[in-house]
């Protein structure tokens, strides 16, 4: 008989080799526990692209700038008819499922959760942690896509907390940087 398995994939840190952060003054580097990152686009304006998907957000698509709505799932806005729905407890597959059954049609709707993930800053020691390689950091409560160490970023700020999402194949190399000048946020 053979034998029955079930595969489970890595956490990210591990699945990387990435070596703790060890934590200096006000400021935590963690990976986020994320078990959802869908992106959602809409086209031609994505007219009642908000309003369509409000029952199973709990919310309403924010089409302002910078926006971040909900508390969770979160919704981000990444662009013009552009958001990451972002879940720490909701499962990527069910939530990707209704999303796609709420939109309308000419919507788009990724699951970006193995690709897109996200690094933890936590505590006061962040935001001078990103002075150091980054030119924009949002207000609380908003989102910004700009650079980190010059690579793609959006950022998340939540009170004690700037969550970053990157492109997976370059999470290794802002880990290191964010290792390397973490000590500068002491000082």
């Amino acid at each position: 008989m053979a034998e029955v398995f079930e595969l489970r994939p890595l956490p990210l840190a591990d699945a990387l080799g990435l070596a703790p952060i060890p934590a200096v003054m006000d400021l935590r580097v963690e990976v986020a526990a994320l078990r959802a990152v869908i992106g959602v686009a809409g086209t031609h304006g994505a007219a009642g692209l908000g309003e369509a998907l409000a029952d199973v957000l709990g919310h309403r698509l924010d089409p302002t700038p910078g926006s971040a709505g909900g508390p969770e799932p979160r919704s981000l806005w990444t662009g013009p008819d552009r958001w990451l729905v972002v879940s720490e407890h909701l499962d990527r597959f069910d939530l990707a499922r209704r999303i796609r059954a709420a939109a309308p049609r000419a919507t788009l709707v990724t699951d970006l959760t193995d690709g897109l993930p996200a690094i933890d800053l936590i505590g006061p020691g962040a935001w001078e942690l990103l002075a150091h390689g980054c030119p924009a950091v949002p207000a609380d409560g908003q989102v910004a896509r700009t650079l980190l160490a010059l690579q793609p970023v959006t950022l998340l700020a939540d009170a004690d907390r700037v969550r970053l999402f990157t492109d997976r194949g370059l999470v290794p190399f802002l880990w290191d940087w964010l290792a390397r000048h973490a000590p500068l946020a002491a000082a």
